[in-house]
């Protein structure tokens, strides 16, 4: 078991220090306020689903985060949406025999893009996407 410094507020909300003797401080700011130390249990570990989940958050936080750099240095964002994006844009250039589309890049500039600067950025973000996918929770 561990030691905490619990502390009732005016609202009758408990606020938890955990190295309470780190604080010493604390208790001369807050006349007024009530004080004790009370064994509190750790909180159990994550269970399996618990883990699957939050990793599933982390993946949706980094599939979002997805940039993509293409080989003539325009940064692209990656993300589903953004992808969504390219393959209608890649769609309509492609059956309109039109070679470029105006497009605005990861750092929000306007720019003209060609088809293939657009397919290889889409080529690049979905590879991003596929190495993020995978979920591996240990037993």
């Amino acid at each position: 078991m561990e030691t905490y410094a619990l502390r009732r507020t005016e609202d009758n909300s408990l606020v938890r220090y955990q190295d309470f003797e780190s604080h010493p401080g604390i208790l001369a700011e807050s006349k007024g306020m009530q004080w004790h130390r009370e064994d509190i249990p750790p909180p159990p570990p994550p269970t399996a689903e618990q883990l699957r989940n939050r990793a599933k958050i982390d993946r949706s936080e980094a599939v979002y985060a997805i940039k993509v750099t293409t080989s003539t240095g325009k940064e692209f964002d990656g993300d589903e949406e953004s992808q969504n994006r390219m393959v209608r844009a890649i769609v309509g250039l492609q059956s309109s025999g039109v070679a470029s589309i105006n497009w605005t890049l990861a750092n929000n500039i306007s720019t003209t893009v060609t088809l293939a600067e657009l397919s290889e950025a889409l080529v690049l973000a979905g590879q991003a996407q596929a190495a993020l996918w995978p979920i591996e929770i240990a037993d």
